[in-house]
């Protein structure tokens, strides 16, 4: 089935496919970011962007985001480090407390029943962040998230590639390895149980999972090769 649908979607994506579109005529993003000299950056940036340093379609949310509410220790690391994560809690390097807290609390807290992207990049701490998204996986349209099971002190060290596939399959979404090359390649369906044991630990790698039925699937299709 895997070897078919790549061919039957190998050639040029079809220009004539509608463009996807967001699903409010006034979008709003949310970035989620819990160190320090990371933060300053993005309220600077967004202040040039929208000329003031709050606006009402950007908001900026000083966190960590997990499978819990809660507290704990983050690396207080320069401007731009992008290797900080919740697992260098007890290492040497400088650390203060920020607030822990979850996709789903944020959807309720905003007051979001929908929801068009959500982009996932915790250096290993991913699975976590998908655990304390249930309800949003339900509705969200496009997400894309990292591998990393080489980080050995990570959540990524004991989740399994495919069960995280198969959770989000029966959740109406399906995934693809999203690599630099302009295409996609199939992970729901095609990777087994015989893949996940030859390639674990699988380095650093991006997943992409669109919603079955959503008019971004067929485009997404378009690029499986």
């Amino acid at each position: 089935m895997c070897s078919e649908r790549r061919r039957w979607w190998g050639g040029s994506p079809d220009a004539s496919r509608p463009v996807p579109k967001a699903s409010s005529a006034d979008p709003r993003v949310f970035c989620v970011e819990p160190m320090r000299g990371n933060l300053d950056v993005i309220r600077e940036c967004s202040a040039k962007a929208f000329g003031r340093a709050e606006d009402p379609s950007f908001t900026v949310v000083k966190a960590a985001v997990g499978d819990r509410v809660g507290t704990a220790r983050f690396p207080d690391a320069a401007p731009g480090e992008q290797k900080a994560s919740l697992a260098d809690a007890g290492s040497s390097n400088k650390t203060v407390e920020v607030n822990v807290t979850t996709v789903d609390v944020l959807m309720s807290q905003y007051g979001l029943t929908s929801l068009d992207v959500l982009t996932v990049d915790t250096e290993g701490f991913d699975p976590s962040v998908l655990l304390g998204a249930e309800r949003t996986l339900q509705v969200v349209r496009y997400l894309l998230f990292e591998v990393h099971q080489d980080l050995s002190n990570s959540p990524w060290a004991d989740t399994s590639l495919l069960g995280l596939v198969q959770k989000l399959d029966s959740k109406g979404l399906d995934c693809y390895w999203a690599g630099n090359l302009g295409n996609l390649s199939r992970l729901t369906g095609c990777w087994a149980e015989e893949d996940e044991r030859r390639h674990r630990p699988t380095p650093w790698n991006n997943v992409a999972c669109v919603r079955r039925g959503d008019i971004w699937h067929a485009v997404l299709e378009g690029f499986v090769r």
